[in-house]
Parts: C-alpha cells; structure tokens; sequence
C-alpha cells in the first residue's frame, strides 16, 4: 500500500470514524466501546423489525446458525445453494492459496444464475490473484457505517471462473534419479 493517497491513512481512517454517529450508528466501534450492540445501534439484521423474519427465516431451514470457517460450513452442508456470500475483510489477512481454497468450496453453492460475492478491503485494489479472476467491480460504499475499509468489491460466482485445488507447497521427498532400466520400461 504505497500509493499516495494511503500516506496518512491513520488519520484518514480516524477521521472518518468520528465522523459517523459512534452512539446512535456506527455499531462497528460501539460494540467495542460498550461492550454490546444498543436497540438502536446494531447491524440491521438485528433490528426489531427483523426479528420475525429471522425466527421464520429459521423455522423453515432457510437461515442456519453455524460456527466455524466458510469451508467449515461449505463441507458440512454441501447440498445448500447460495445467491450472495458476504465476505467482508477476512480476506485481507489470507494468503492467495486460502481464498482460492474458499473460492473453491463456495463456487460448489453459489446459484450459477444469481450467484455473487461481496467483501471489503483495506486495500485500495483488488489484492489477490483469486479474487482478480472474478473480475470485480469496486461498489460506492460511501454510506458505509464502518468507515474502516478503502474498498469494497462484488463479483458475479456463475461458474465462469474455476477454482481448483492446488498444492500449497512442492513435495520436499528426494526423487531418486531415473536408471538405464527404468528408461528403457518408460519407452
């Protein structure tokens, strides 16, 4: 992150923290400072009004409560389709071959007509070669209640792009070099 405009990013980030509501909005920063998320300040899937949406999203095994890794969840309920994957930071943090391996595991789900994922960044681009195959599209988040992130990206998941598997690391076994016998069997 050399690029001019991340010079003062401290600052930046600061600034643009304090300029959200800490106590009636940004419920980011306030469950930190308090400790827990108010009535009023909390992620919207936590308002009253979602209250019954969630309970029935629930009863009819539409929404599933689960702890554990994106792959975690992709491997333990491999018949369930999905339309958005909400990524937000984590990536950030990964090595290329951890998002190609989440990559992997979710492109299974995703819908392949309404499929699409969606993550922040503290990077100003797009920062993994993963992530650049699926072509994204930078999304205005200038109302964003966090106010943290320098980015933030969705891209379609209709199978066009193929995750697959690699190794993380060449093998470190000595191969012993090929004799006369074993190259006249080879042909």
């Amino acid at each position: 992150m050399c690029s001019s405009d991340l010079l003062d990013n401290f600052q930046t980030i600061f600034k643009r923290i304090l300029s959200t509501n800490m106590v009636l909005d940004n419920y980011f920063y306030y469950g930190y400072i308090a400790g827990e998320y108010s009535e009023a300040c909390c992620p919207q899937y936590l308002k009253r009004e979602q209250f019954m949406k969630l309970r029935t999203a629930l009863k009819e095994k539409r929404l599933t409560l689960f702890e554990g890794t994106l792959v975690d969840v992709c491997k333990k309920f491999p018949e369930q389709q999905y339309t958005v994957a909400s990524l937000l930071d984590h990536m950030d943090w990964m090595p290329p071959s951890m998002i190609n391996e989440e990559m992997h595991w979710l492109q299974k789900q995703m819908c392949p007509k309404t499929g699409r994922v969606f993550w922040r960044s503290f990077s100003e681009g797009v920062h993994s070669a993963p992530l650049v195959w699926l072509k994204p599209q930078r999304v205005d988040d200038s109302g964003d209640r966090v106010a943290m992130y320098w980015s933030t990206w969705m891209a379609k998941m209709d199978g066009s792009v193929r995750f697959d598997m690699r190794a993380g690391r060449w093998a470190t076994t000595k191969v012993k070099p090929q004799t006369f016998l074993s190259s006249l069997m080879t042909g």
